[in-house]
């Protein structure tokens, strides 16, 4: 069966940028006739650039600024560890 394509991409941000934030960056990044990543939020600096640079996407290290440049449609994905996710919700 072939594989519906949305008319529209949603635009997501990712917050997290270790190995669970990666690898929802390379599916994502993948399956572009769906998603459109708006950027990548992490507290480190270094991990953000990094991950920024491998994806070739905005970086912001400040939830507060990612949210208002990347104006993500619907979809936050946080893949920071269990103990911050209260942080970002």
């Amino acid at each position: 069966m072939p594989r519906r394509v949305a008319s529209e991409r949603m635009r997501v941000l990712v917050i997290g940028a270790r190995v669970r934030g990666l690898a929802h960056l390379s599916v994502l990044t993948r399956l572009h006739d769906l998603f459109e990543v708006a950027g990548v939020c992490e507290a480190d600096p270094s991990l953000v650039a990094a991950a920024a640079a491998q994806f070739q996407l905005p970086a912001f290290t400040e939830l507060e600024r990612a949210l208002d440049a990347a104006q993500p449609q619907m979809a936050v994905i946080s893949v920071t560890p269990d103990l911050n996710h209260w942080i970002v919700a």
